[in-house]
């Protein structure tokens, strides 16, 4: 685990042909897309972009999340700040956010290389 993401904790998988860092903290979030040679994340990253809600500010970061459709204020934008757990499956990793207060949804995503 490394701070890497705008002072966050990230973890990594990496092949040969790209490297896909996530927050090991929040989300699930993917925040780096880097394919194998370069160094360009092919993932926005707008760290200045938040906003107040019920349930605290909610913070966009970039990347790639789990969304909820259709989008609406109670299912998508609660803050996702911590609590993320995360499991080790072979050839990757799954991301799980228990319960949102706010929202009732579950949200999880596997990572497999």
């Amino acid at each position: 685990m490394t701070t890497g993401f705008r002072g966050l904790p990230i973890c990594s998988l990496q092949n040969e042909h790209l490297r896909v860092d996530y927050l090991r903290e929040a989300g699930p979030r993917l925040v780096r897309l880097i394919l194998a040679g370069s160094a360009d994340n092919l993932l926005a990253e707008v760290p200045e972009v938040h906003w107040p809600t019920p349930w605290g500010e909610y913070h966009v970061r970039g990347g790639h999340r789990v969304a909820t459709a259709p989008e609406a204020l109670e299912l998508s934008y609660v803050p996702d700040d911590s609590d993320l757990m995360v499991e080790d499956v072979p050839g990757g990793v799954r991301l799980i956010r228990p319960t949102e207060i706010g929202s009732g949804v579950s949200r999880s995503i596997e990572i497999l290389l």
